[in-house]
């Protein structure tokens, strides 16, 4: 989760500027998947608990990060990278975190 942070704090001119703009639902769809394929490469080395469907799991969690950081983007939250690394943390299922 420190890496995505990271990464949109890096990247915070361009991601505010797509933001201020309409978004189109290509956009957010396209950022979940590019999450979602994160998360579930990241899952690789976790066991999941007999029944737990991956996909679901990596989609879910990108959807809350990617909504997260956007609301964070739009200034809608007061939060230091670090306080977000540390919820986005607190989404993951607890099987899968370090």
């Amino acid at each position: 989760m420190g890496r995505i942070v990271d990464h949109y704090v890096e990247n915070r001119v361009l991601y505010s500027a797509v933001l201020s703009a309409s978004i189109s639902f290509d956009l957010v769809t396209a950022a979940i998947s590019l999450l979602t394929t994160r998360i579930l490469s990241l899952m690789k080395h976790f066991p999941a608990p007999q029944g737990a469907k991956p996909e679901i799991v990596a989609t879910s969690v990108a959807a809350a990060t990617n909504g997260l950081l956007n609301a964070w983007l739009r200034g809608d939250l007061d939060a230091t990278p670090a306080q977000l690394t540390e919820e986005l943390t607190r989404l993951l299922p607890s099987w899968c975190r370090l």
